[in-house]
């Protein structure tokens, strides 16, 4: 099926040319009519009178001028690098470049930093994040957020400017900073040894909290009265 999921991919992400369209169209009419479709993609196109020679899908890399790779698999959105594959011409990536163009132009029209993070590792933070977004300076630099079984909480978020984390702690409803120098291991270690352990954010056990949504992360900022500047603190 994995030719099939790749088309339809390519539909959601705006990728097909004409033929990839008419060849949507005859997969809903098989699907639509519980005929037994497990064909080969070359037996599809070719019971539709689809020219197998032909591509279905526009291939990014020439009617995307922002998109780009280079000669180590880099992919590259306007010059930076936003992901990597092994071979950045195999045609089944096409739905993945596809996806990663949506991602790099959303991003660009809320006006958050296209890079890997923002791209790949923290994407759902803001996949549904809109331009008026508050906390988006407060989401680019988030790291973790750990909570206490006494109730306090510990926002982390890394500033590069001071070389460093930047520790917010809450208790009391009051939020006070502190600065951590160390490697991550280090941070993370600590707080563990002071009963501390990562906040759940639906991400799943023992999962950074990359894997968290935005509505969730939202959820808590609302329960935890986070303010919008709280990295502006000083």
């Amino acid at each position: 099926m994995d030719w099939q999921l790749s088309i339809i991919q390519s539909s959601v992400n705006g990728g097909l040319n004409d033929n990839g369209k008419k060849a949507i169209d005859k997969l809903y009419e098989l699907v639509k009519s519980g005929e037994n479709y497990r064909y080969t993609s070359s037996g599809f196109l070719k019971k539709f009178d689809i020219c197998e020679s032909e591509s279905i899908q526009d291939h990014p890399y020439d009617v995307v001028e922002e998109l780009d790779y280079d000669c180590q698999g880099y992919i590259l959105w306007k010059g930076k690098s936003v992901e990597h594959f092994k071979n950045p011409e195999d045609p089944k990536q096409i739905p993945s470049l596809w996806e990663i163009v949506k991602r790099c132009q959303h991003l660009e029209e809320i006006g958050v930093p296209v890079d890997t993070s923002t791209v790949i590792w923290c994407s759902d933070w803001y996949k549904d994040m809109e331009k008026n977004c508050p906390y988006k300076d407060f989401f680019l630099s988030l790291y973790a957020w750990f909570i206490h079984p006494d109730g306090q909480t510990v926002i982390v978020t890394d500033d590069i400017k001071s070389e460093g984390f930047l520790l917010y702690t809450q208790q009391n409803k009051e939020w006070q900073k502190t600065v951590f120098t160390e490697e991550s291991p280090e941070l993370h270690q600590q707080m563990r040894e002071q009963g501390f352990s990562n906040i759940d954010a639906g991400q799943g056990e023992d999962m950074g909290l990359c894997y968290a949504s935005f509505q969730s992360i939202m959820k808590l900022i609302e329960f935890y009265e986070v303010p919008s500047d709280l990295i502006k603190l000083s």
